[in-house]
């Protein structure tokens, strides 16, 4: 245990320094901000495995599958155009 706690102590004693030059570099994904299209929704959708338990919304993916229009159109209102699924 003494070993575990030596070795936290000098992994977060390690001050790391990021230059700028560094950040800069970083590649900035604008599409992720885009808002969901309906086609690109109806193809997730039709991507689900209807054999796979609900996911945190808790809709089931057959209901999903079965009705996407109406899901696409309550999901637009309920979330402002963004899903997840």
């Amino acid at each position: 245990m003494e070993r575990w706690v030596e070795h936290y102590l000098e992994l977060y004693a390690t001050q790391n320094v990021v230059s700028n030059r560094a950040l800069k570099a970083i590649l900035v994904l604008d599409e992720l901000d885009a808002e969901l299209t309906e086609e690109e929704l109806s193809k997730a959708i039709d991507f689900l495995s209807t054999d796979k338990a609900p996911g945190d919304d808790g809709i089931h993916p057959e209901n999903k599958k079965s009705g996407w229009t109406n899901f696409c159109t309550r999901c637009s209102v309920c979330v402002g155009g963004r899903a997840w699924l």
